[in-house]
């Protein structure tokens, strides 16, 4: 896929939101979360040239952020009832004990 900004970071299981529950210009968007970056990023998908690009939708902000260190969303999903289901991965570490904060160790 093109990109006409680059993302940069490690996106876990992300969806096209195809419900109906939101605003009708977030159906067809892309939401990846982040869970390293505890976000998830919503970016808005369009053809140029014959060939998909994205672009975020926000500026200097993401769709979700947390500041609970354990949280980790993971996965996304388009509920049956229209909205959008983030699956947090909660726990204090996620990748190795060189990345615990001091909160954590404590």
């Amino acid at each position: 896929m093109a990109s006409s900004h680059r993302l940069l970071f490690a996106a876990c299981e992300s969806v096209i939101y195809r419900g109906d529950n939101f605003p009708i210009e977030y159906y067809g968007n892309l939401f990846l979360p982040e869970p390293a970056g505890n976000f998830v990023k919503r970016t808005l998908i369009s053809k140029q040239d014959g060939s998909p690009s994205v672009q975020q939708a926000y500026n200097n902000r993401e769709f979700f952020t947390s500041t609970d260190e354990r949280s980790h969303i993971v996965n996304a999903y388009t509920a049956p009832d229209g909205t959008l289901y983030l699956v947090d991965f909660y726990r204090g570490i996620l990748q190795h004990g060189a990345f615990l904060t001091t909160y954590l160790r404590n």
